[in-house]
């Protein structure tokens, strides 16, 4: 890969970041404004879209996009320094390096292997949970699901391979409890 189009690729990735990071904090204040005005089915869907914005690094250009206005200030300030087009700025040389290339690769690679082995672990715990019957359980669960206001169902489990409480599941969530701890606490710990 050449130095120019590679650091053009790191530039589209600090770009990127930034952006993301700033939709993160405007999602971050907006649920804490907001509070309990807010349901959880919309503070889920918002940090979904944070979430989408980071699996997707790269992006349609958009003429409404209020990160258009800050890319014209930043190459309007950044117009002379240094940089691909200098010759005597180190980027270019270290960009020729395939080894960078290939550590950005593998860091990517093992990141997205854990999150997929992750995913199966998730999906396997809840393959091997046994739903909770107890009256008392299943009827705090509908308590709390309507005080959150929760739209759909949430299973709730229970499984001797969870260490602690865990919600696994996006489209179709449940609650999984280690074996025993539910028969062990009062209404108000659960």
């Amino acid at each position: 890969m050449e130095a120019p189009i590679f650091a053009e690729f790191l530039a589209g990735i600090v770009r990127s970041s930034w952006q993301e990071a700033v939709l993160a904090a405007v999602v971050w204040i907006l649920v804490r404004a907001l509070g309990d005005r807010i349901d959880a089915r919309w503070r889920c869907r918002l940090w979904l879209l944070v979430l989408l914005r980071l699996a997707w690094p790269f992006f349609l250009p958009s003429p409404v996009s209020l990160f258009n206005w800050s890319e014209a200030v930043i190459s309007v300030d950044t117009a002379g320094e240094a940089g691909v087009e200098d010759p005597s700025h180190p980027l270019p040389f270290v960009l020729e390096q395939g080894s960078i290339q290939w550590v950005w690769l593998a860091g990517a690679g093992i990141l997205l292997l854990r999150l997929a082995g992750s995913v199966w672990n998730a999906g396997g715990l809840r393959r091997d949970s046994r739903e909770i019957q107890s009256p008392r359980v299943v009827g705090l669960l509908e308590e709390c699901r309507m005080a959150a206001r929760v739209g759909g169902p949430v299973r709730l489990l229970e499984s001797g391979r969870a260490t602690g409480p865990c919600l696994v599941g996006l489209l179709e969530p449940a609650i999984v409890m280690p074996a025993g701890l539910v028969d062990d606490l009062t209404d108000e710990q659960l």
